[in-house]
């Protein structure tokens, strides 16, 4: 059994904690959180005391996990250094550092991931891509992989895309949110209550999504099945070219991705000498 030494008990600590808890019982986790408060929080969740300090954290954990704020990630840097053992790999899910950057204040050698997840993770329906420095192992790849799947979409790619992933994969939910929210809103115009129109909407959604997994088509393929002269689907879906509806869709993604670009670079730490 493999145990994820969670390093910051946030919402993305807590996403990995409920995760793993509901759909992978074969990874064990442990965690430090400054914050009493939040820690008192995690216990009556979870049942999980946290630990006194990150050193007893990097003792028990296979897998250490950083998910602090990128800002704070010089603070708990010197930790985590002194405690690396060579058997760990340390998983980074900061926003904006490199894998490099987190490698700089480590021992020399030390086996380092990059993870962009989103919070659909802890529903077992979520992504999260994922990125390692040249000392993991095609092995220990895998195998990381294979652990984290039982929560979702877990893809490699290469470190250059992990801005585009931020947006394409961690920021297009808040988008699948507004969309609802508008057909919520639609729905309430034509007739149905607020109530009806959601579930209407979330389960057309969902249905609309797996029917795309399990056929593996495109979803202009599944559009064109459902078009038909003078259709309701079909005037519908002209109505939202007409108001280019892909174009915004396609704009909020690179903006997304400008984004997070720029915030990488304003939180990016200096370098430290490694050991």
């Amino acid at each position: 059994m493999k145990t994820l030494g969670i390093i910051g008990a946030g919402q993305i600590g807590d996403t990995f904690i409920g995760g793993l808890q509901s759909f992978s019982p074969a990874v064990k986790c442990c965690y430090y959180e400054i914050s009493e408060k939040r820690k008192k929080e995690i216990e009556t969740c979870y049942g999980m005391v946290g630990e006194d300090s990150i050193a007893a954290v990097m003792e028990k954990a296979d897998l250490p996990f950083i998910a602090v704020l990128p800002q704070v990630f010089h603070k708990v840097a010197p930790e985590l250094a002194n405690h690396y053992r060579k058997d760990q790999i340390i998983i980074s899910a900061m926003a904006g550092i490199s894998l490099e950057e987190t490698a700089a204040p480590m021992p020399k050698g030390a086996k380092i991931a990059r993870l962009m997840p989103n919070m659909a993770l802890k529903h077992g329906a979520g992504t999260g891509m994922i990125s390692f420095n040249e000392f993991v192992t095609e092995e220990e790849r895998k195998a990381l992989i294979d652990l984290f799947s039982p929560l979702g979409l877990i893809m490699e790619i290469p470190e250059r895309l992990m801005d585009a992933a931020t947006s394409l994969a961690g920021s297009t939910p808040g988008f699948f949110y507004v969309m609802v929210d508008a057909m919520v809103l639609g729905g309430v115009k034509i007739g149905f209550s607020r109530e009806q129109a959601e579930k209407i909407a979330l389960w057309s959604m969902y249905g609309a999504a797996k029917m795309m997994l399990q056929s593996g088509e495109t979803a202009a393929f599944h559009r064109d099945q459902m078009m038909a002269a003078y259709g309701t689907t079909n005037a519908g879906v002209c109505t939202l070219e007409k108001e280019n509806f892909r174009g915004a869709v396609i704009e909020a993604i690179e903006e997304s991705c400008r984004q997070s670009k720029a915030l990488g670079e304003s939180v990016s730490p200096k370098h430290t000498t490694p050991k």
